[in-house]
């Protein structure tokens, strides 16, 4: 790799500092599990395998940064972070996901003014494949389903499936649509209309993503887009059938969402909340029950792109701010404990400048 290694010692004990709240509050229940940025939490067996430990992908997290894309690691040898550039040519990324075993990452990549394509990098290579309409081996599978890849949350099912957002135009405006997307025929199929944002839970069951508002004709300004908050839909995906979420604190509706994802044991979600005016970041079960507030920020910005710890202890999110509605967003990425109650007084570490982080699941 074309490794640039950083030390970040301060901001490793910071996060050090959040670990210990979180488990001074009881909030992690895992005799052994990893910390932020994958430092061990040696309380238990050090052996790998079945316990949960060593899985054998990446183990850290993907983030974008002056259009590439980094990767970073807790070297615990050396108490640094490592920090290393995995694309070697600028380009738009963005809407980053690692598959199961951690060995490749998916990602959105736009060229100048082209519209955006899917693309896969292994982690070990660093080799990336176009596997959307730029590539012939691909571009087929979207050819015949009518449609072409877009922004938006991007989940994996297994090594060669995933669900990602895609696009198609009917009467010169974009149409979206929640698809699954093997790669190994390859073949695209629509599971759901007028939806973006997909996130599959743990065990491959249920897909969250966000739907267009019935009465978006009516409240909104332009045609819906996948900027815009939905409503948050849950789908059963052995039987086809859906139902609305509503994200909410004590039976009252905060708002529209605008992506989610699953915590790694399925019983909890963070939800980006368009809580008029604010975006929050709440931490909920899955009946949308508000049980804290993981972040919020104010109408000049947002929460977004929250991804979990392997273990389910932190969350990984970035804040999206603009001082002026005429000014670019400068992007920050945060990282937060969770639990069954927030740890009195903690806050989420800083870890500067980047967008659309995404967690290893591999462990």
């Amino acid at each position: 790799m074309k490794a640039t290694r950083i030390r970040l010692l301060s901001v490793f004990l910071l996060i050090i500092a959040v670990a210990a709240l979180a488990l001074a509050g009881g909030l992690n229940g895992c005799e052994k599990g990893k910390g932020p940025l994958g430092e061990d939490q040696k309380n238990g067996d050090e052996d790998g395998g079945e316990d949960g430990t060593q899985t054998g992908g990446f183990n850290g997290v993907a983030f974008v940064r002056d259009d590439y894309i980094y990767l970073a690691e807790y070297l615990e040898d050396e108490e640094e972070i490592d920090e290393s550039r995995l694309t070697s040519a600028a380009s738009g990324y963005g809407d980053l996901a690692f598959s199961p075993s951690g060995t490749k990452l998916a990602a959105t990549k736009v060229e100048g003014d082209a519209l955006p394509q899917l693309v896969i990098i292994d982690i070990e290579s660093e080799k990336m494949t176009e596997v959307s309409w730029t590539n012939e081996d691909y571009s087929g599978a979207w050819t015949q389903a009518d449609l072409g890849p877009w922004f938006g949350s991007i989940t994996w099912a297994d090594e060669d499936v995933l669900y990602c957002t895609a696009q198609r135009s009917v009467g010169g405006e974009f149409r979206y649509f929640v698809v699954k997307y093997d790669i190994s025929i390859p073949y695209v199929e629509i599971v759901a209309a007028d939806a973006c944002n997909p996130a599959l839970d743990p065990d491959g069951e249920k897909l969250a993503y966000i739907r267009m508002p019935a009465n978006w004709a009516e409240i909104g300004i332009a045609p819906w887009g996948t900027i815009d908050p939905g409503e948050l839909v849950v789908m059963d995906l052995a039987s086809g059938n859906s139902k609305k979420v509503s994200v909410n604190r004590d039976g009252v509706d905060r708002g529209y969402v605008f992506d989610a994802a699953f915590s790694p044991d399925g019983q909890h979600m963070a939800v980006d909340c368009f809580d008029e005016p604010d975006t929050e970041l709440y931490y909920t079960d899955l009946g949308g029950d508000i049980l804290y507030t993981l972040d919020m920020v104010g109408p000049a910005g947002r929460t977004e792109h929250p991804s979990f710890s392997p273990a389910g202890d932190y969350v990984i999110y970035d804040i999206a701010y603009r001082e002026a509605m005429d000014a670019p967003y400068d992007y920050t990425m945060f990282i937060m404990p969770t639990g069954s109650a927030p740890p009195e007084g903690a806050d989420g570490v800083d870890l500067g400048e980047g967008w659309d982080p995404a967690w290893s699941p591999a462990k």
